[in-house]
């Protein structure tokens, strides 16, 4: 073989390995990483509202497979409907997940995680129509689910199904100095929730995010669906 020709092959052997280095999968990065959101949330029972809003969240991986995260998010308008002039109230959630990822191989992890949500939905009253009044509902649940991550060149997959139970709610109702609160376990709810998100290297440790959320309140009888979408920009670490 001739000098050219071995310089040709190195050539394009190296193009080759370079190429498979640009296109692995970054689930580990992913797994480790910080990244902001903007939110869209809405319920889709009767009376259901939409609000946007913004979020932060944060995961850690260990090298074992253990898994730490949490995820923070405020949106910025009621989501429940209102007769009255409303002025703001939002919503807050607060996901907290630990637990343990198998790696069944490079690219793909599954396992179980322990789970405790918080969430608070509020709505606010214009004064000139219900005096300063105010309603605050907020729930705590603890539970379990199953995580997975796949990766496949620069795209990485997460999704999570999971199911908590309501352990206690607390209801405030505030309005020309009046102020009630009460926290019960009964009206707590239980929740089943699912979730998906799409992550995409964009430079080095950069990624982009796109998710998409659903929550089912389960209260008794009644029900609250709130579904959530976010996009958003990432840095792993």
């Amino acid at each position: 073989m001739t000098a050219k020709n071995n310089l040709i092959l190195a050539t394009a052997i190296t193009a080759m390995i370079g190429s498979g280095i640009a296109f692995a999968s970054d689930l580990n990065g992913v797994m480790n990483s910080f990244s902001a959101y903007g939110n869209l949330a809405g319920i889709s029972n009767s009376g259901g509202n939409s609000s946007a809003g913004v979020g932060v969240k944060g995961a850690f991986m260990t090298n074992q497979g253990w898994m730490l995260s949490a995820d923070w998010h405020h949106d910025f308008n009621a989501l429940f409907k209102s007769p009255y002039q409303t002025t703001g109230g939002g919503m807050t959630g607060i996901n907290v997940k630990a637990g343990y990822l198998f790696p069944f191989s490079q690219d793909l992890r599954v396992g179980p995680y322990l789970a405790y949500q918080y969430t608070h939905f509020g709505i606010n009253f214009d004064s000139s129509q219900v005096q300063n009044a105010s309603l605050h509902f907020s729930n705590n649940a603890i539970g379990g689910g199953l995580e997975a991550g796949y990766g496949i060149g620069p795209l990485v997959f997460t999704g999570d199904v999971a199911y908590l139970a309501g352990i206690i709610a607390t209801s405030t109702i505030r309005g020309n100095g009046y102020n009630y609160s009460a926290s019960t376990i009964g009206g707590s709810s239980d929740m089943f929730q699912v979730g998906l998100q799409a992550n995409y290297q964009i430079s080095g440790p950069w990624f982009a995010m796109a998710g998409f959320k659903y929550d089912d309140y389960m209260n008794g009888s009644g029900n609250l669906n709130l579904l959530q979408g976010n996009v958003g920009f990432g840095y792993s670490f």
